[in-house]
């Protein structure tokens, strides 16, 4: 009966995430980033870096607060969720955004697009739309590379030693597996806040979740049969924005939004806010993205990508992935989770907390339906989430 019950959830999730990607034909949703938030009244600067493997990244970043021009302003790097990117973080206006909020207390606010999102679909030699080998990426390539060239980039141009960094859901996931793999940065990371991480997703109490693991094999032939690996191609995008714009699925969609992207179906996310969101998400989300986390959840693991036991001889030496050592991520973090947030939850973030050398505190935000989401959307999360982590951060390194 259990699986009754997950299979009818999975076809209704198909059916409403075509809802999900459509977008809401506003002509002022069209219009693009830097009109919203110099509207606002804040400054906004847009730049590209190229990584190691030819990906084309583009970042943005508001210098300074709305009022302020503040000499020598801290540099803070925020990082995104799966299918997300930087307008999430400017998603809630200029009284209740964290990208705004930080700006204006003194940061130099720095939001990363990982690569295939809507701001860095590009490559120097791959087209997203043609070449499948565009979209094997998993967060092993966010953190090692979008993270690492992002970094020296805000170096290079503040002339700062290091920054701050704040990770949402795998922009979290991407800075472990940074700092493990590439242990010289956490010299450049002055403290890593992390929103809801999903490290050890195996202890999240999410049928669906594992139900997806048990058939993740499964699942990626169908793509590779198909020889087509991003989650949400442009054509179905497409399609979905011709058939799916009726005022009639506003509410299923953020219902649906809130059950996929935030692990449960009862958190705080607003249909009004489905108009900002679907300007450039879901989008960007490849095959091997989600492929490596459902393998985590099967092995009860955090490891590198399973590429099968000949591939992975190549690759590792060994028939089975490598694990990450966590112990070499000794940059002090800060970890904030919520009880009702399946993809880490409390169980799984104690856990993760064991593993990790330099945890110099925790945070569990008290709401019990606040989900994976809502720090993103929650209509609070500024006095739960955003408040007490720019409190820690100042009164930590008694900033003034």
């Amino acid at each position: 009966m259990r699986f009754v019950i997950i299979g009818i959830q999975l076809f209704t999730s198909f059916l409403l995430f075509q809802c999900l990607i459509s977008e809401y034909r506003k002509e002022d949703f069209q219009l693009p980033l830097k009109y919203f938030v110099n509207k606002n009244g804040y400054p906004l600067e847009e730049y590209s870096m190229v990584t190691d493997d030819g990906y084309i990244l583009t970042t943005h970043r508001v210098p300074h607060g709305k009022n302020s021009t503040k000499a020598n302003p801290r540099p803070i790097l925020i990082n995104h969720g799966m299918g997300g990117g930087s307008e999430n973080f400017f998603a809630l206006g200029p009284k209740e955004s964290l990208a705004y909020l930080l700006a204006d207390i003194g940061y130099d606010v720095w939001m990363m697009n990982a690569r295939g999102s809507f701001y860095s679909r590009k490559h120097v030699t791959l087209d997203p739309d043609k070449d499948v080998d565009f979209w094997k990426f998993s967060f092993h390539e966010i953190g090692t590379l979008d993270t690492a060239a992002n970094i020296d980039f805000i170096l290079n141009k503040t002339g700062k030693e290091d920054v701050f960094y704040i990770g949402h859901s795998q922009g979290s996931t991407a800075y472990f597996v940074l700092t493990a793999m590439r242990p010289e940065y956490n010299k450049r990371i002055k403290m890593h806040v992390s929103f809801g991480p999903p490290v050890f997703i195996h202890l999240n109490p999410n049928d669906i979740q594992h139900f997806l693991s048990l058939n993740e094999g499964g699942i990626k032939r169908i793509f590779e049969i198909m020889n087509h690996y991003e989650m949400t191609s442009p054509k179905v995008q497409s399609w979905v924005k011709r058939y799916c714009v009726m005022p009639l699925f506003a509410k299923a969609c953020g219902v649906f939004m809130s059950f996929v992207a935030g692990g449960t179906p009862n958190g705080t996310f607003r249909e009004e806010m489905l108009p900002w969101f679907l300007r450039t998400s879901p989008v960007g989300t490849s095959l091997y993205g989600v492929g490596h986390y459902l393998q985590e959840d099967r092995s009860g693991l955090f490891r590198q990508f399973d590429f099968g036991p000949k591939e992975n001889l190549k690759r590792y030496n060994a028939t089975l992935p490598p694990e990450y050592n966590l112990n070499y991520s000794t940059a002090p973090a800060y970890l904030i989770y919520s009880e009702n947030d399946w993809f880490a939850s409390k169980r799984s973030v104690d856990y993760l907390t064991k593993k990790l050398p330099n945890v110099v505190d925790k945070y569990k935000i008290p709401k019990k339906v606040f989900n994976h989401l809502d720090y993103l959307t929650a209509p609070d999360v500024r006095q739960l989430v955003y408040e007490p982590t720019i409190q820690f951060l100042k009164e930590y390194f008694n900033i003034t």
